[in-house]
């Protein structure tokens, strides 16, 4: 499962990416079985917040 959930996280980075971001914050990784028949389904669903970061321009 970890490279399941690794694969998760690669593409959340990668539509930050392409969003041009910066950073991610608040990443959540969740995992839910799914009973189907005979078999069963591993839903892992990695999502955060995309975020650009700017430097402040401060005076003091």
């Amino acid at each position: 499962m970890s490279k399941t959930r690794q694969d998760a996280l690669d593409r959340l980075v990668k539509r930050a990416q392409a969003c041009r971001s910066s950073a991610i914050v608040r990443v959540s990784v969740n995992h839910e079985f799914l009973a189907m028949g005979k078999g069963c389904l591993n839903m892992i669903v990695a999502t955060g917040t995309a975020v650009t970061l700017h430097k402040s321009s401060s005076k003091n």
